[in-house]
This record gives structure tokens, C-alpha cells and sequence, in this order.
């Protein structure tokens, strides 16, 4: 009998629902080893075996595994939505070479991985998962040349796809216990290398004289600059890496490396001035990254969002007359500058080619919370973002206007946080850069951090 026809005949009683012919049409195949089904009729075969919610996995044993055939994509997927991991997955790792190796290009074989991994978290197999990721990950070195990072795109995917499911995930080994922290901080999946910021980036913002002033009181074991910002004699090293830091993550996040960032550097930034340090802050982080990806890396229109709740006095002066730079800060502006730093006026708006490029949100006072930064977001900047069109978004991301702060006394929440964060990621194709500022409470920053970076 001819193998078309006789496999054919079988398939059509898949519409009547005569689920015990799945065997029946796989041992015709396995007489007729000699011949090789045609895709057309192995693909329907596929289709009719889920409609009547039967297992492919013997056909795909025998048409893959045992015999080389390429499936389409929409097989593999659609298999994977309701398989069971525990037994799908090893059957897919068998398939693997032909999912890489046959027809499919890149983005539907990397999907195929990717879905198989997701499906492994969601039914809490997170071993599994890994298993999969890097059993797919060897082979894919092995046979592509394309971005060897593609592994970690599966992990991140499918850990991104089940936020709320792994919390409820048993956590067994070390390699688990790490996804899962990934898990809850998704985007922060790679660490950018410590690195001091080269003087001439410094140069951009500061004063030669200051940075020099800064060099020899940081020889000394113990000095104050100002009543509020001290040093000793690790400052200047954890001051240039601060900047260094910031400015090596902008860096890979306009050239695509990195998608998205998030700075946790000390000491913070937006007070220091071109001549002096201020306000805890001794080298400016976030203008420094600013003026490089405008001088250095070619942009022409760069957002800075401040939402600590003091003002951004020095990375204001910094830009004040410059339109390549957009500056927009939210703070407490009591009494007409009655609060620290006493800066920000709301007439505060640029000078000469830079008018118009500064706008502040001064808060009368205290007790502002979701709500008003939300309200304020909407109704005002997010429209001014969106005309500017800015190639990349900074934020001087201080955390004392949350819930809690003895000095800020305003209410933003984590979730608040994280609902500014994916606004603002709506801009510049989700080039965002975060660099922490000031921080007062330190039992809610942990909440914070993992809201912001989601």
C-alpha cells in the first residue's frame, strides 16, 4: 500500500474524534521506513493529533529523533503550551538537532527554546528549565555564530513570563536559588565591570582645578568639604568609579549591548557642581554619562529625569544652556526654596540656546505620593518626553520621596517607582539608565530596586 495514501486515510478519522489510530497510523510509517512521508502529511498529522488532544511526542520520536524530518515551528509550540515538561522536555533536547540544523531560521528556532524553557518555571521544573537552556545553549555555540548571549535571552524570557507563578517555585540547588533571584529582578541580568572614569570625561562637567582640589584632600584620612559632604581617603577611587560606572553602562546601552540599566553606585551625583562638591555628592555621575553620550557617542537629544526629592541644582547648571540636553526634575520646593538645596524654582527654565530645555516640579511640601507623581507625569512631562524625542533616558534615580522618609515625608510607593520606570521606558526604544541618588530608608530600598527593574 502506498504509504500517502494509507497514512492519509487514517488522518481523516482524526476529525471524527477516533483517537486510538494515533498508534495505528505510526506503525504504517515505521513499515515503510524505506519511504520518507511527505512534510504536508506529517504537519496534518501533527494538527489533527492536538485537535483531538493526543500526544505528539510519538510522532515526534519517530518523524524527528528516529528519522531526521524537520517539523515546523507551530508544531513544537503548540505541543509545548499544555505538555508536561517533565516528559516533554527530554524529548525536545533529542529534537534539538533538528530544530537548529533543518529549516527553521534563527528567531523561530531561539522561540521554539525559548517557550520550552518558559514552559519549565511555569510548572515549577526551574533544574528542568536550566537543563534545556543549557543543553540548547552548547549547541548553539556549537553550530551558529550568531550572539553566544542568546542563552541568557531564554532564561530572562521565560523568567519574565511567569513573575507571579515563582514565588510558589521550591527552590532546591544554588543554580536555582540564582534563577530565581534573576527572576526577581529580570532585566538586571548582566554585571557591567567596575571601571574609573577617565579624566577627560570628568573634564565635560568639572572644573580642572576642582578635580585637582578633590585629588589631594582625598590623601588625607579624614576632611570635610562642606558641613554635609565629608571624605577620606577612599573617596577619590569610589567617586571616579561611581562615574565610571555610570558612564560604562550608558555606553552599552546605546550600542546595544546591554538593553537597559540600573546603577547602584555610591557616592551619588546630582548636587556636585562644575567647581565644587555638594550635598554628599563629589563628581556629577549622571551629567558625566550625559555630556559623553553627546560628545562621545554622538547623540542629539538626551533625557535626564531627577525624581530624588531634593533638586538636581548642579546637574541643572551643568545643562542650563544646552538643548541637547533635557532636564526635568520633581522635588519638594517649600516656602519658595526653603528645602534643600533651595533650588528648582518652577521659572527656572533654561538660558539661551537652552530656554525651554529645564522644567521643575516643585512639590509645596511633604505628603505627595502615587497620585500626584503619577498625575504629573501624565498631564505634563510625559507629553514634553514625547516631543523631545530623546535618543536616551537618564534617571537620577533617588529613592527619599518614598513611603517613609524622615526627610523627604512624601509617599511614593515601590509599585509607584516602578510605574514611573515603565513610562519612561516607553521613550528612546527602552534606552533608560538609572543611577541612585540619595537614599534614606533602607528597609524599603530593596522593594524599590526590584519594582524599578521590572
Amino acid at each position: 500500500m502506498d504509504i500517502q495514501t494509507d497514512a492519509a486515510s487514517i488522518v481523516r478519522y482524526f476529525h471524527y474524534d477516533h483517537k486510538i489510530v494515533a498508534k495505528s497510523i505510526l506503525n504504517i510509517f515505521k513499515r515503510h521506513m524505506k519511504a520518507t512521508p511527505p512534510s504536508s502529511l506529517l504537519h496534518q498529522l501533527a494538527a489533527d493529533l492536538e485537535l483531538v488532544r493526543q500526544d505528539v511526542v510519538p510522532l515526534l520520536q519517530y518523524a524527528v529523533v528516529d528519522r531526521g524530518l524537520a517539523m515546523e515551528p507551530h508544531v513544537y509550540l503548540s505541543w509545548l503550551q499544555t505538555a508536561p515538561m517533565e516528559s516533554a522536555a527530554p524529548v525536545l533536547l533529542q529534537c534539538l538537532p533538528s530544530i537548529f540544523q533543518n529549516r527553521l531560521d534563527h528567531d523561530e528556532s531561539t522561540e521554539i527554546v525559548r517557550t520550552g524553557v518558559r514552559q519549565c518555571f511555569r510548572q515549577g521544573r526551574v533544574a528542568l528549565g536550566l537543563a534545556l537552556s543549557n543543553a540548547a545553549m552548547s549547541y548553539y555555540e556549537e553550530h551558529s555564530e550568531k550572539d553566544s548571549d542568546i542563552g541568557l535571552t531564554w532564561v530572562t524570557s521565560a523568567l519574565e513570563a511567569i513573575r507571579t507563578d515563582v514565588t510558589a517555585t521550591d527552590v532546591a540547588t544554588a543554580d536555582e536559588s540564582a534563577i530565581v533571584a534573576l527572576y526577581l529582578h529580570p532585566r538586571v541580568s548582566t554585571e557591567i565591570p567596575s571601571v574609573l572614569v577617565d579624566k577627560s570625561d570628568l573634564l565635560r562637567c568639572h572644573d580642572a582645578d576642582y578635580l585637582s582640589q578633590l585629588d589631594d584632600v582625598c590623601q588625607l584620612p579624614h576632611h570635610h568639604l562642606t558641613p554635609d559632604t565629608y571624605c577620606c581617603s577612599d573617596t577619590g577611587v569610589a567617586a571616579h568609579m561611581s562615574a565610571g560606572i555610570v558612564l560604562s553602562l550608558v555606553d552599552k546601552v546605546v550600542h546595544g549591548v546591554a538593553r537597559n540599566g540600573f546603577a547602584i553606585v555610591r557616592p551619588p551625583g546630582h548636587h556636585a557642581e562644575p567647581t565644587h562638591a555638594m550635598g554628599f555628592c563629589m563628581f556629577n555621575n549622571v551629567a558625566v554619562a550625559a555630556a559623553a553620550a553627546v560628545a562621545k557617542f554622538g547623540l542629539k537629544r538626551v533625557l535626564i529625569l531627577d525624581w530624588d526629592i531634593h533638586h538636581g541644582n548642579g546637574t541643572e547648571h551643568m545643562f542650563e544652556a544646552d538643548p541637547t540636553v533635557l532636564y526635568c526634575s520633581l522635588h519638594r520646593y517649600d516656602d519658595q526654596g526653603a528645602f534643600y538645596p533651595g533650588t528648582g524654582a518652577p521659572d527656572s527654565v533654561g538660558s539661551g540656546a537652552g530656554t525651554g530645555f529645564n522644567v521643575n516640579v516643585g512639590w509645596p511640601g511633604g505628603g505627595v505620593g502615587d497620585a500626584e507623581y503619577l498625575a504629573a507625569f501624565d498631564s505634563l512631562l510625559m507629553p514634553i518626553f514625547r516631543a523631545y524625542a530623546p535618543e536616551l533616558v537618564l534617571v537620577s534615580a533617588g529613592f527619599d520621596s518614598a513611603l517613609g522618609d524622615p526627610l523627604g515625608r512624601c509617599r511614593l510607593t515601590p509599585p509607584g517607582y516602578a510605574h514611573l520606570t515603565h513610562m519612561l521606558s516607553s521613550l528612546a526604544e527602552g534606552k533608560i539608565v538609572l543611577a541612585l541618588e540619595n537614599v534614606c530608608v533602607c528597609g524599603v530600598c530593596s522593594q524599590i530596586f526590584a519594582w524599578a527593574c521590572k
